[in-house]
């Protein structure tokens, strides 16, 4: 096990591709972090009552500085992607805060 920490814009997605190398390990995420939570500020620019919610949205950044667990043995990891890859992923709302 090793740990990420979650950065400005992340989401879910976005995590499962930088330290997976695929969509798929999403679920693996969701299981090994179960306090995982959305970044306030995301959601009240969607117009989400962040105090009052307690649901988890996929395709809504992850609160950043969030420490999550990562199996860096998973059968779902995929290295030769993760050297392709190489850069930080980081989508929500791309194009619109640079």
């Amino acid at each position: 096990m090793t740990t990420a920490t979650v950065k400005a814009r992340q989401t879910v997605y976005d995590i499962a591709l930088e330290q997976y190398g695929t969509c798929e390990a999403v679920g693996e995420i969701l299981a090994l972090n179960p306090q995982i939570a959305n970044d306030p500020e995301a959601l009240v620019q969607l117009g989400i009552d962040s105090i009052g919610e307690t649901g988890f949205y996929l395709d809504v950044a992850v609160a950043p500085g969030t420490q999550l667990r990562i199996d860096d043995e998973s059968g779902l990891m995929r290295k030769n992607t993760l050297k392709e890859l190489g850069n930080d992923i980081t989508t929500y709302r791309y194009g619109q805060n640079d």
